[in-house]
């Protein structure tokens, strides 16, 4: 493995992640390693497991192998400067119910050790450190484990130290929330998809992900269709509670010295063993709970895995009464009765990657190439920090301990949980307490439903004002959630958005069983795609759910309710809050959930449309935000009871939202809604119009199909997804090829040189041919000018733009003429700044403008400009002389001067179609060579006059592994699967075989090479090469026809390459008679003796037919492959 300049990308940045990262730009420092996380390391919070206030370091494990990492990883915490300054010895106090201590103690013999380390009485262990492990609990131990060795570390901020060195040592910090794999159709895992649809690459992409592994593959599997990426019962996230009371100076002076405590059990126990660490500097005391418990939930349709909470909060800190009940059991194993008057200031909720042995999982991921796993941390990952990159670095270079390569397979024989006391015990949801959710749910709501959260917003500060109106409920049988009628009395009367709703609203709240059912019901009807809120598992987190969705969610589900009288105003007045707080800007867009995403911004926007958009179809009266297009939506707002005001002339601002946005100017996810609801509200209607019977040909132009798709270009244009740089001022619209991309041409040829050097292949480099040697008609060796005459049966001339001086050396014509067109480099552009890594480098589609003959693509933050709009560049390769031996990227025998006064045509273009150019300019440019031919094509198959010689020139880097395919099948087989009659070398007569002729067709092709050209198109140039000799003869006999006999007059595009009656032309050719100039078409003649039974074998129709009919049939080849269309006479 190349590992001295490959590219490495590590999600994740804990324990794991920064470890390989460190390790790997130690060791090769030219590599390419960037690391990913969706926190920034210097973050003040979190999500990772290893960032903590402290961790425990320790080598007493039980198990050889472990005991053995830990101590090399414990000696470089204690020696090493980088790490040294986080370690603290304080030792370590193990009460042990099982043969644990001796086993311990054993494996620091073997290994030499002699740490002090010593088993001691339970009555003389609780002697020591003062005694003050006195009241802990001793039931069942039978001695007690004393290791003045180990200690802990600051574990927070031991990682971002070594994160920060890891970075001056040349690592790529990427804060980015990893959403999916990127895998290629073969499979091969080449990068990542961020939240933000940016898409990171990579030759090895190590997952670091730790609890979020599972679920990240999960959601992968169902992105790519690759289901072998699933984790399965591999790996199994779960989270522990941890707890930290604050001290006070006495208690503090008591356990600031105490050494890390351990309560040990066994499976036999049903426990894991808990521990405690000493006092922070802010006497905080630490130690964790009991419960190790799963989260499972489904993550797509039909598929459950364990992952933490979508929040924040309560992946880390809401913790439930139980869990905290959890803790506090654990702090009396240690402390007892004393502790129970402490005051407990924190409790979090600490997520890891397990596996049934409790062992890590450091391995190529079995189901994609490039793609590595190193995580399973399972709580005690930590401890290993300064080793973990090691090893993991070995197992990329696949030299990894043949016990520990099998160890930490991802796919070996595991062994069954049950005798694994630290795998987790419990289900996160057996942890809540229902009447704690209920709750949560009332206060969440209650708020909602009263305005309070409005009331709070920055935006209304200084704003309240008590609403002196009542409000009239509207009419009984009008069940809606669009807006009331507007009169005086739905709106207060001074400002417009004082509070949600009107006092007298606020008063009929739901009570806790109406919430409840409302839920209930959402799940049973409701949450169904293309509505699509919120998963089951996220019910408990209502402090996640916008105010406007979860009113509205009752608002959907009143109707299936038989409170539906109780729970009318609320259905009535759901979308009038959901209006003002788009109108004034207010609306919260923080909804997510656990969703199949192929783009994450994409997705989360659909989401937030299609549930708008699901209310206003299914209830709305057709008269809201989405029936109406944004320019024209003007909401009435009312400021007396009296009188109505005129609508206000300046329509409110949609909110301002910057997710998935590259400049200001860009829409945000509100806009996009309101767009897409404009369009969709027009295919609603023209819907209902077709189940009425009234219909439009959709071909019409006036037709409300054609409306519509001029509606969803405009909308497209507005809200620009695919290229953000483009100005929409100057682009109508465009066509997007998602299978096509960029090819690393260099990269992939030296791949494929070094693939087929193993495979046997012998290179020559710097090996000029001059000749070939020729024997009956057949080539039989090649002549170089420094390695002398090299035997050869099969000779392929893949010689490029010096194909004609090849061919040249055996009297071979070809029609090839090399031409120079421009590329250029602009300086880096701010938008992209830091969007794409190495290796491709870049994230936007390759950008074509046809019509300007230019094209786009990204290098890093930079942009390259192509341009064959200039005028043509013919080349004579053999005035390029002798390739010298330093090649490089900028001096190449196909790379020539730039010709800048050729070029400004092009960049005045570029700076209008992508303004974010205009604050760069072109930092260097040349000209590129290109081969050309007379039609186009590439040249490619056996020389008609010597055996054994083939070409394949011409061939662009767009076509090129197919080309070479075919010709290896004709080397091979004889024939190629694709048919190459339009890339045969014969195709071309012999005036089309001149150098006039192909220097002159060479550069019109150059000039026409992405035009859009009808297919029956003639040439401009050259004329008159072949003249037909019947029009001028019988000129005479036409003038003299009958004017109904002569062709009717057509304008000037009717008349160009077609006769739009060729049907019945060709129907009375048929039936009577027509007569045709066949003088273009290509004749060959076929005769002698065995003529006709030659022609009956290598074509598919009969020719044997009588002097005067006319057989059209096709021409096989020697494999019954056809080879062309001929017809001829009988």
């Amino acid at each position: 493995m190349a590992a001295n300049t490959a590219s490495y990308l590590i999600v994740g940045a804990g324990v794991f992640g920064v470890s390989t990262a460190y390790h790997l730009v130690q060791k090769y420092p030219d590599a390419t390693v960037t690391l990913v996380d969706r926190d920034a390391y210097d973050a003040e919070e979190r999500v990772a497991a290893s960032w903590d206030w402290n961790k425990v370091v320790r080598a007493d494990y039980d198990d050889f192998t472990y005991c053995q990492l830990a101590l090399e990883a414990q000696d470089i915490f204690k020696t090493d400067p980088l790490w040294k300054p986080y370690f603290h010895q304080t030792g370590v106090y193990w009460n042990c119910r099982s043969d644990y201590a001796q086993n311990v103690i054993d494996h620091h013999r073997r290994l030499g050790r002699k740490d002090d380390i010593i088993a001691l009485p339970v009555a003389e262990a609780r002697k020591l450190y003062n005694g003050i492990f006195e009241d802990a609990n001793y039931d069942g131990v039978t001695e007690v484990l004393v290791n003045r060795a180990s200690g802990w570390a600051a574990a927070g901020d031991c990682l971002r130290a070594v994160t920060r060195k890891a970075i001056e040592l040349g690592v790529r910090y990427v804060a980015a929330e990893t959403v999916a794999l990127q895998l290629s159709p073969d499979g091969v895992c080449t990068g990542i998809v961020t939240a933000s649809g940016q898409v990171l690459s990579a030759a090895h992409v190590i997952l670091c992900t730790g609890a979020y592994t599972p679920k990240l593959l999960e959601l992968s599997a169902a992105r790519s269709g690759v289901t072998s990426l699933r984790a399965g019962d591999r790996i199994l996230a779960a989270g522990i509670t941890t707890g930290m009371a604050q001290l006070d100076e006495q208690d503090y002076k008591t356990y600031v010295d105490m050494p890390v405590g351990f309560q040990g059990y066994t499976a036999k126990h049903g426990k894991p063993f808990v521990g405690s660490l000493p006092p922070t500097k802010d006497r905080e005391l630490k130690w964790w709970g009991l419960k190790i418990f799963a989260n499972t939930h489904e993550v797509v349709p039909g598929r459950h895995v364990s992952a933490p909470p979508a929040a924040k909060d309560y992946s880390q800190w809401k913790v439930s009464k139980r869990l905290k009940e959890d803790v506090a059991d654990a702090r009396n194993l240690w402390y007892g009765e004393k502790s129970k008057s402490w005051n407990m200031t924190k409790h979090r909720i600490c997520w890891d990657a397990f596996t049934t042995s409790s062992d890590f999982i450091i391995s190529p991921h079995a189901a994609a190439k490039g793609l590595y796993v190193a995580t399973c941390g399972s709580f005690h990952g930590f401890k290993f920090f300064p080793v973990l990159g090691k090893y993991i670095v070995q197992m990329l270079e696949d030299s990894l301990s043949p016990d520990l390569k099998e160890r930490w397979a991802w796919d070996r024989e595991r062994p069954d949980s049950s005798d694994n006391c630290e795998y987790p015990n419990s289900e996160m949801s057996e942890l809540v307490d229902p009447d704690e959710r209920l709750q949560s749910l009332e206060e969440k709501l209650d708020l909602l439903l009263s305005g309070g959260a409005l009331a709070k917003h920055p935006r209304y500060q200084g704003q309240q004002q008590a609403n002196e109106d009542g409000s009239t409920s509207p009419p009984e049988e009008s069940f809606s959630v669009s807006p009331p009628p507007r009169d005086a009395s739905n709106f207060p009367t001074t400002n417009p958005f004082p509070t949600m709703f009107d006092p007298d609203l606020a008063n009929l709240r739901p009570g806790r069983s109406d919430m409840v059912n409302g839920i209930n019901l959402y799940f049973k009807f409701c949450h169904r795609q293309p509505i699509w809120c919120f998963e089951r598992d996220e019910v408990s987190d209502y402090g996640s759910l916008p105010e406007e969705l979860a009113c509205s969610i009752l608002a959907v589900t009143s109707r299936f309710s038989q409170k539906c009288d109780h729970l009318h105003l609320y259905g009535n007045n759901a979308k009038t809050l959901i209006m003002l707080r788009i109108a004034n800007g207010s609306a919260m867009l923080d909804t997510e959930s656990v969703y199949l995403v192929r783009d994450a911004i994409t997705e989360r926007k659909k989401r937030l449309f299609w549930s708008l958009q699901l209310l206003e179809q299914s209830y709305g009266r057709q008269d809201g935000l989405l029936s109406v297009p944004t320019d024209i939506w003007q909401p009435a707002f009312h400021s007396t009871g009296e009188k109505q005001k005129e609508p206000k002339s300046k329509v409110p601002p949609l909110p301002k939202d910057e997710l998935g946005t590259t400049r200001p100017s860009e829409p945000g996810i509100w806009n996009t809604s309101v767009h897409l609801g404009w369009v969709w509200s027009q295919v609603r209607k023209y819907v209902s119009d077709c189940s009425h019977n009234i219909l439009q040909e959709p071909w019409r132009h006036d037709s409300t199909y054609a409306k519509v798709l001029s509606d969803f270009m405009e909308t497209e244009n507005r809200i620009p997804m695919l290229y953000p740089l483009l100005s929409k001022d100057v682009v109508l619209g465009g066509l997007h090829i998602p299978s096509d991309g960029l090819a690393l041409a260099a990269k992939a040829v030296q791949v494929l040189i070094e693939r087929t050097r193993k495979a046997g292949v012998t290179y020559l480099d710097m090996t000029p041919v001059t000749g070939f040697e020729r024997s009956d008609g057949r080539v039989t060796g090649v002549i170089t000018k420094s390695s002398g005459t090299i035997p050869a049966d099969i000779v392929i001339s893949c010689a490029g733009l010096w194909g004609v001086e090849v061919g040249a050396m055996v009297d071979l014509p070809i029609p090839l003429q090399p031409v120079a067109h421009q590329y250029a480099k602009t300086t880096a552009v701010p938008a992209l700044k830091a969007k794409n890594p190495a290796p491709n480098s870049a994230s936007l589609p390759i950008l074509r403008h046809q019509d300007r003959d230019l094209y786009y693509r990204e290098h890093g933050d930079h942009v390259g400009i192509g341009f064959y709009g200039h005028r043509p560049l013919p080349v004579v390769a053999a005035s390029l002389g002798e390739t010298r031996a330093n090649v490089s990227e900028h001096d190449m025998p196909s790379r020539l001067d730039f010709t800048p006064e050729d070029f400004d045509p092009a960049w005045t273009l570029s700076k209008a179609l992508l303004p974010a150019l205009r604050d760069t300019e072109i930092a260097h440019g040349f000209n590129g060579i290109m081969s050309f031919t007379p039609d186009g094509g590439p040249l490619i198959g056996r020389a008609p006059a010597l055996e054994g010689f083939f070409v394949a020139e011409a061939v662009w880097v767009t076509h090129s592994a197919g080309v070479a395919r075919a010709v290896a099948q004709l080397l091979t087989t004889g024939r190629a699967d694709a048919d190459l009659a339009d890339c045969d070398l014969a195709r071309f007569e012999r005036v089309q075989l001149t150098p006039a002729y192909v220097r002159e067709t060479g550069q019109q092709n150059f000039v026409e090479v992405y035009d859009i050209l009808h297919p029956l198109q003639p040439r401009d140039a050259p004329r008159n090469l072949r003249r037909p000799h019947w029009f001028e003869a019988n000129a005479t006999l036409l003038r003299e026809l009958p004017a109904a006999w002569r062709p009717r007059e057509r304008d000037a595009w009717a008349s160009r390459y077609y006769s739009p009656i060729a049907a019945v032309e060709a129907w009375k050719t048929r039936t009577a008679a027509a007569m045709y100039d066949l003088t273009p078409i290509r004749r060959l003649e076929v005769s002698g003796p065995g003529a006709v039974d030659l022609l009956q074998k290598l074509t598919t129709s009969n020719v044997a037919k009588e002097t005067g009919s006319v057989t059209f049939t096709l021409l096989l080849d020697e494999k019954a492959g056809v080879k062309s269309d001929i017809f001829g006479p009988g």
